[in-house]
């Protein structure tokens, strides 16, 4: 994260299942991780070049996949608060101060919604 503050995302079924199936060498602290497992993923450009490789599609970028979240998130009818506490946007001053819940339900019910139609995609 880029002001250093965890961010806690709750994982949808879909990919709970996609971590379950994966060997054990490659589950640890972090679910993407630096190969050497101890510390998170810090080159992204490098995994997505490996993701350009292995799928050959290119022309795309790391922020596409958040808009495209975002907007499905919202075609979802997903409130916008619950689209931005997903993304991690800060709150506004004020809102920060006053507010101080997390929405972990409101963002995991988000997530499983948006991973329930992608998975009507794709099947």
């Amino acid at each position: 994260m880029k002001g250093k503050v965890a961010h806690k995302i709750p994982l949808s079924r879909q990919a709970l299942d996609i971590l379950k199936g994966l060997p054990p060498r490659f589950l640890g602290k972090f679910v993407f991780s630096h190969p050497s497992g101890r510390n998170p993923i810090s080159d992204y450009h490098l995994m997505k070049k490996a993701l350009d490789e292995l799928s050959g599609v290119t022309g795309w970028t790391l922020h596409d996949v958040r808009r495209t979240v975002a907007s499905g998130l919202g075609s979802l009818e997903i409130s916008p608060e619950i689209i931005e506490r997903v993304l991690a946007h800060t709150q506004p001053k004020l809102h920060a101060t006053y507010n101080r819940f997390d929405c972990e339900a409101e963002k995991g019910a988000a997530l499983q919604k948006w991973a329930d139609h992608v998975s009507e995609i794709i099947v």
